[in-house]
């Protein structure tokens, strides 16, 4: 009985490695792709930033707008905003989350605009 349950958990993490490895696969071949078109707008491709630079860059930024064609479901977006430097949100509305979203910008002294125009359709 223990050696069945041992066996189909190492099956079940075969499984999720074999998934997870062909995913990332997928994506490697996404990003190469997508990074080779980025590539073509330069006559010189920019050196990505260090850390330091990423560092020193996020220390003067301020005043951050933060805007998304769809409504805010969660605060975890917002909390996640305010740590990057976000001080202004712009965004249509219509989350039965609104009165959330609107208490979190307000702890964090965010201003947020409701446009009311939705931009994102499925």
């Amino acid at each position: 009985m223990a050696t069945d349950i041992i066996n189909s958990y190492i099956h079940l993490l075969t499984i999720n490695n074999i998934i997870f490895h062909s995913i990332r696969i997928v994506w490697l071949a996404w990003f190469a792709r997508r990074r080779a078109r980025w590539e073509q707008n330069f006559a010189e491709v920019p050196e990505p930033l260090s850390e330091e630079e990423k560092a020193k860059w996020m220390a003067t930024a301020d005043k951050i707008v933060l805007s998304s064609d769809a409504f805010f479901p969660f605060r975890d977006n917002i909390d996640v905003a305010a740590k990057l430097g976000v001080k202004y949100i712009a965004q249509p509305g219509g989350s039965v989350q609104d009165a959330n979203i609107i208490e979190c910008c307000d702890e964090y002294n965010m201003a947020m605009a409701m446009t009311g125009v939705r931009l994102f359709h499925h």
